[in-house]
């Protein structure tokens, strides 16, 4: 999952009140997940360490729907659209640096490693720097469901239930 990650639907035997008491309940305790939200949608994310902050991290947009005796969860996964953001103005930055210093050299008729390696260096580190925060994140869907598994009785929904 570099940007989105397929959708989870899990199903849950609480009410859709108390699956949501539930939700709000582990957000107020901070202790493993935060976010925010209403009734029946919610954003969370794990928390992590302040020696481990992960702008990258995934968030987790999670939707309960009401269905007769029990409750439909659906978790979407999603990484920060300040991220997203911050390398596509950095690979942006970056590549227009790029052309800026390859045009310089070739009008000038000179040959600069030290400006040839920064032209090509300098766009990829955006991308670079994403793909390291998302391989740090990648079991952030899988340990956000298990919670979610385990703090509303729930478990995958199958399309014949």
């Amino acid at each position: 999952m570099i940007l989105t990650s397929p959708t989870v639907a899990l199903i849950s035997p609480l009410s859709i009140a108390e699956a949501s008491h539930r939700v709000r309940a582990s957000l107020d305790q901070g202790d493993t997940i935060r976010g925010r939200g209403k009734e029946d949608y919610f954003v969370i994310r794990k928390r992590l360490p302040f020696t481990a902050r992960n702008s990258f991290q995934t968030i987790l947009f999670l939707n309960l729907y009401q269905e007769p005796s029990r409750t439909l969860v659906v978790c979407e996964f999603r990484m920060p659209i300040s991220a997203l953001i911050f390398v596509g103005l950095f690979f942006l930055v970056g590549f227009s640096s790029s052309c800026l210093i390859v045009n310089g050299m070739l009008n000038m008729h000179s040959f600069d490693l030290t400006a040839l390696t920064f032209a090509i260096l300098f766009p990829l580190s955006g991308p670079l720097i994403l793909l390291i925060g998302r391989y740090i994140a990648r079991n952030e869907p899988k340990d956000l469901v298990a919670f979610l598994m385990h703090r509303l009785q729930a478990r995958p929904y199958e399309t014949s239930d």
